[in-house]
This record gives structure tokens, sequence and C-alpha cells, in this order.
């Protein structure tokens, strides 16, 4: 009866231990959370900068095409009007009728550069209102990651506290366990920070493997201990709560 009693203790401690593990992986994720979410905005507020930086090159190339067009149209203003003065005292007729094909080609070229400035205009206008709408994106997702920074910081504090006192009373636990099986435990949790796994169907829920009948009987009877055969795993009953 008292290696009855003491069996139950022990697998008392390994359903205690086994919800520890979870409460621990618990805490994990929500530590893993947070730190993704503020990973994913950090990104996410980079690739808006990148962008704002794109949108003002396009802007600065289109005031500089706009300006370009500008400049050639005043030279070619002011090549008319001297133009236009020289044709006043010309007699020669093919002098003159030169001069007056050229003012014609000048009036042409000054007409289609007057449309290319305006649509040189009109882009850069275009440009500067999308980066302005970047430029306001971009801040108001930075105001929006300022005032979630703090939250984000207090969960993965939260959860690493959480986790570091789980932990301890893991430690806790496994210290309580006869050495030898103590030392199995350390092992198991050393390999993937679990040690215990529920019985489910009669099979253990780590790796799915499904026990022999006598077994399984007896892990769901808090009887004896029971290894799986297949993860080694200590398999229990999962407790209601």
């Amino acid at each position: 009866m008292a290696d009855r009693m003491e069996a139950r203790v022990v697998i008392g401690i390994l359903v205690e231990l086994g919800s520890r593990e979870q409460e621990y992986d618990t805490f994990l994720a929500r530590a893993a959370g947070a730190r993704k979410e503020a990973r994913d905005r950090r990104e996410l507020l980079a690739e808006l900068d990148e962008d704002a930086r794109l949108a003002r090159g396009e802007v600065d190339e289109a005031e500089a095409v706009f300006r370009r067009r500008d400049r050639e149209l005043r030279d070619l203003e002011a090549k008319l009007a001297e133009r236009t003065d020289r044709l006043v005292g010309l007699s020669d007729r093919r002098q003159h009728r030169a001069v007056t094909e050229e003012i014609a080609a000048l009036r042409a070229r000054i007409d289609q550069l007057e449309t290319d400035a305006i649509g040189a205009l009109d882009e850069a206008d275009g440009k500067r209102a999308g980066a302005g709408a970047v430029d306001r994106d971009r801040d108001a997702l930075a105001a929006r990651d300022l005032a979630r920074h703090d939250d984000l910081a207090a969960s993965v504090a939260r959860a690493e506290a959480g986790r570091a006192e789980i932990a301890a009373e893991i430690d806790r636990l496994v210290g309580m366990l006869p050495p030898d099986l103590g030392r199995h435990v350390a092992r198991l949790r050393s390999r993937d920070g679990h040690a215990v796994s529920w019985l489910e169907g009669g099979a253990c829920t780590a790796c799915g493997m499904r026990l022999p009948p006598q077994e399984a009987l007896a892990a769901g009877r808090d009887a004896a201990l029971v290894r799986c055969p297949s993860c080694a795993r200590l398999v229990v009953r999962r407790p209601w709560r």
C-alpha cells in the first residue's frame, strides 16, 4: 500500500509538472507573439520609410523635368523675340524666308514645350500629392507604433516574468521526484522542454503513439508510472482543471 501511495504521489507531481509545462509554453508564446508584432511593426515602418524616400525622389525628378522644360522654354522665347526683331530689318527675300521659317519652327517648338511643361508640372503635383499621402501614412503608423511600443514591451515583460515564475515552479517539482526519475525528467526536458504527456483515447498526446491497453488503463487510473514507448515521455491522466 505504501508503494502504491508513493506512486500516486509521484504521479500527482507529474500531473502538476505537465500543467506547469503547458503554462510555460503559454507564456513563451505570449512573449514570442509580442516580439513578433513589434518586429513586424518595425519592418512595416521601415518599408514606409523607404516608400517615402522613393516618393520624394520621384517628386524631385518630376520637378527637375519641369525646370528643364521651363528653362528651355524661356531660352526659346528669347530666341523667338530676337528672330522677330531681326525679321523687321531684313530686305533680302531668301534671308527673310529663312528667318520666317525659323520663327515658325520656334513657335511650334514653344507650343510643344508649353504643353510638355504643363504636363511636367501636373506630374510633379501628382507626385507631390502621392508623397504627401505616403508621409501621412508613415507618420500615422509611427504615432500608433509609439503608443503600442510600451504595451508590447509591457506584454513581453509580463510574459517573461510569468515564464520565470513557472520555470522556478517546474524546477521545484522536478526536485521533489525520486532522483532517478528526476534525472529522466531533466533529460526529457532538455530535449524539447516537455517530460510529461497527457493520455487521450489510449494514446500519448505528444507523439500520437497508442499505448498497450494495460498501460493505458494504468495511466488512466493513476495506478502506475507509464512511459510512452515512442517518445519516452511520462504519460499521465489530464487533470480536470
